[in-house]
């Protein structure tokens, strides 16, 4: 430890004995030379060191920044839900039966827009235009990208939407990643299961020729080509299922993660969109998300049931070339 470094937290540690034998009151300076962070508080927002009084400040407005939020969060969650359960028992009354859901959702549609239109103020400021006069104009006026730029100069100087911000960007290529790693990953196991098909295949034409074309088998040993045939049959059965079960995990991650990944830019969108209007509770992570079908379990059946329908079929041809060989299928 350095002398500057000891001599600091010396007159930290000094500096906190004469406050917490006294009124226990934090005295805030403004002239910031320096500043330090100690291990020993699980929370240093900022802690800045002056040089002058030898005395380190603790900058507590990250408390009233999540307060803030807290509180509108609260706010805009409790108001809409009560207007929401109002604006639906008004709704069924009107139609005297249970609401449908596409109802459901467009009553939903309207609170959240008035929500929004509520938090949205109605901003003005005075110009002075080309004849000289003062004027009154709506902040509303001006270019939508102009606004973003107001809205970004807005969360770099917030701590709480700039962490957001920050948090969301880093989601949205972690979450890509994964999702496009798992879809090679399903395409690898695809075409491991196309080989594997191929491979059962031609172990089953290669057998069904030898069958029909020795001379040393009789109808006494039928079950020998019939046992491999089913062994053969099974294996593949079994590895399929295998196969297919790792990517049915696989796609249900797969979808989690794109709703992820679509939350995540859908809270960056409206973030850079609404500015001061934007709410964390229009994004609740219990909200019912459209279900996602994937038909690969109908597919998975398909090639399973081909293989027993097969191996069933070879045994039949194995049992018919060396007990009837002179039966003829018309």
């Amino acid at each position: 430890m350095g002398p500057l470094a000891r001599t600091r937290r010396e007159s930290y540690s000094l500096q906190m004995q004469d406050q917490w034998s006294s009124d226990g009151h934090h005295h805030f300076q403004d002239s910031v030379m320096d500043s330090v962070s100690l291990p020993d508080f699980q929370q240093t927002p900022n802690l800045n060191f002056n040089s002058n009084s030898c005395a380190i400040t603790i900058d507590t407005n990250i408390d009233s920044h999540i307060a803030d939020v807290d509180k509108l969060e609260l706010e805009s969650f409790t108001r809409r839900c009560s207007e929401l359960e109002r604006a639906l028992d008004k709704q069924k009354e009107v139609n005297g039966t249970e609401l449908t859901d596409r109802e459901i959702a467009d009553v939903e549609r309207r609170i959240d827009a008035a929500e929004l239109a509520r938090r949205i103020k109605p901003r003005t400021i005075h110009i002075t235009n080309a004849y000289g006069t003062a004027e009154v104009v709506p902040l509303a006026t001006l270019p939508n990208s102009y606004k973003h730029i107001r809205n970004l100069l807005w969360i770099e100087h917030h701590p709480v939407y700039r962490t957001a911000l920050a948090e969301w960007r880093r989601q949205v290529p972690l979450f890509a990643s994964r999702v496009e790693r798992k879809i090679k990953r399903i395409l690898a196991l695809k075409n491991e299961i196309y080989n594997m098909l191929g491979f059962y295949s031609v172990f089953q034409g290669v057998l069904l020729t030898a069958t029909a074309q020795s001379s040393y088998l009789h109808c006494r040993n039928v079950g020998l080509p019939i046992s491999l045939s089913a062994c053969a049959s099974l294996c593949t059965l079994v590895h399929i299922w295998r196969k297919f079960k790792v990517i049915s995990g696989l796609e249900k991650t797969i979808s989690d993660e794109q709703i992820s990944l679509k939350e995540a830019k859908s809270r960056i969108h409206a973030l850079k969109n609404k500015g001061e209007a934007f709410r964390f509770s229009d994004f609740l992570e219990n909200k019912e998300t459209s279900c996602i079908v994937h038909p690969t379990r109908l597919f998975q059946l398909v090639p399973l049931v081909m293989i027993f329908l097969f191996s069933v079929v070879f045994a039949i041809a194995h049992w018919l070339i060396l007990c009837h060989p002179g039966h003829k299928v018309e």
